[in-house]
């Protein structure tokens, strides 16, 4: 004759199905929305943001739409599970601007 578990261990066992069930369905972090202040001097007027705006759309993760300019900075909004702020630095010195603290690559 088989024994019954007992109640405690029934509930310790539901109890632990469950966890690893949320865990399994949550999976790792999908999406982490940030938003970051890139000084970006040289960008004074509505072909350079263009161009700034076009240069980062070809990056996964950011969210051109967020963008906006405010007094030589850039205001973004960017997935840091996909990339970090100097993907977003960099993509700027390659079309040309300086990005905080780093100077444009020359266009050619």
């Amino acid at each position: 004759m088989k024994e019954r578990p007992s109640t405690a261990a029934a509930a310790f066992a539901a109890t632990v199905a469950a966890v690893a069930l949320s865990l399994v369905g949550a999976g790792c972090r999908q999406r982490d929305i940030r938003q970051t202040e890139v000084r970006v001097p040289q960008v004074t007027n509505a072909v350079a943001q263009a161009a700034v705006i076009k240069a980062l759309s070809e990056i996964d993760g950011i969210d051109t739409g967020s963008a906006r300019f405010e007094n030589g900075v850039l205001v973004i909004r960017y997935d840091s599970m996909k990339l970090g702020i100097k993907n977003i630095e960099h993509a700027i010195m390659d079309a040309g601007f300086d990005a905080n603290d780093f100077k444009g690559a020359p266009v050619k």
